[in-house]
């Protein structure tokens, strides 16, 4: 409910009157029929006249308009969710997405690259900047492995994100092919690869991510 909140933007002040009169109405629950009405109506309700306003906020998610651990936190629950998924759902910790030698790559470089501004973008400044601020534009990479691509091209980054531990920075560029109906596979579905990157993929991306938004932060009836 608060991640909802907090891509909606929603008030603070609003956020503690709810809070506080929902905390009064559980405290007379007693049974799974009214704790579900109560998710219904209070939850569930909550995020159906938000989801509009949700979907185009994310979209406009940037690198440089929201707090770092904000962010951080969302790319980790994306990884994480990946990386569940593909045991059968084995519990693993966040801790690890906010180590020092864990970083935020910016797969359009972060420094303007002139070669992949003049191909990409047509010389248009403003729009490279924007896009490579934008989420899908973001992954998780070691340390290491960062400093040693710094602004190159994609193409060039490519074979480095094959050797992440990330799998959801590893399937940027490929997928692992692992038998029939295994959790990989089903995993892999909900991922893409890109041969080239550009302002189409970026968006792309970021609508992959807006679908595994409803996949990690769902709030389901009991």
């Amino acid at each position: 409910m608060l991640f909802y909140y907090t891509i909606v933007k929603e008030p603070s002040r609003d956020l503690e009157k709810k809070f506080a009169d929902w905390a009064q109405e559980i405290q007379k629950i007693k049974d799974n029929k009214s704790l579900n009405e109560f998710i219904k109506n209070r939850f569930q309700s909550e995020i159906i006249v938000r989801q509009n306003t949700f979907e185009i906020n994310f979209g406009n998610l940037l690198f440089s308009n929201m707090q770092k651990f904000k962010l951080r936190y969302i790319l980790a629950k994306f990884s994480n969710f990946i990386e569940k998924e593909r045991v059968d759902g084995a519990e693993s910790s966040l801790e690890e997405y906010f180590k020092s030698d864990v970083h935020i790559e910016h797969i359009l470089p972060d420094e303007r690259n002139q070669k992949m501004l003049k191909a990409k973008f047509k010389g248009n400044t403003r729009e490279y900047d924007l896009y490579k601020e934008k989420i899908g534009n973001l992954t998780f990479l070691e340390k290491p492995l960062n400093i040693s691509i710094k602004n190159k091209d994609y193409k060039d980054k490519k074979s480095v994100y094959k050797k992440s531990k990330f799998y959801l920075t590893r399937s940027i560029v490929e997928k692992d092919q692992i038998g029939k109906q295994t959790s990989v596979i089903r995993v892999d579905k909900l991922l893409k690869t890109f041969d080239e990157w550009d302002k189409e993929t970026i968006t792309s991306r970021g609508e992959l991510f807006l679908k595994l938004s409803s996949k990690i932060w769902k709030i389901d009836s009991i």
